[in-house]
């Protein structure tokens, strides 16, 4: 069973943590509020917490939050489209 991580919305950074201690996993977003369009460009988790479903849960949370905004949601990073395209 994969561990419950909290993650956190830094909406003045545009970006998803989770906070690990010493360092922190993350998803970056650039926000056009005009066109009401979220593009997700860049994941990170450290190699100490890779495998253990830490980008699952960050990026799930942010997907669910873009998309309860009812935001448009493009990516260039391959981690996040990797969701979008399942959810298609």
């Amino acid at each position: 069973m994969q561990e419950k991580y909290l993650v956190q919305h830094q909406i003045e950074k545009q970006q998803f943590i989770i906070d690990l201690g010493a360092e922190q996993a993350l998803v970056q977003y650039e926000l056009d509020p005009t066109a009401l369009h979220l593009h997700f460009y860049h994941t990170f988790v450290p190699v100490s917490a890779r495998g253990k479903g830490v980008a699952n849960q960050l990026v799930t949370a942010a997907l669910d939050w873009a998309k309860a905004q009812n935001y448009s949601i493009s990516s260039s990073c391959s981690y996040v489209q990797l969701f979008l395209s399942r959810s298609k």
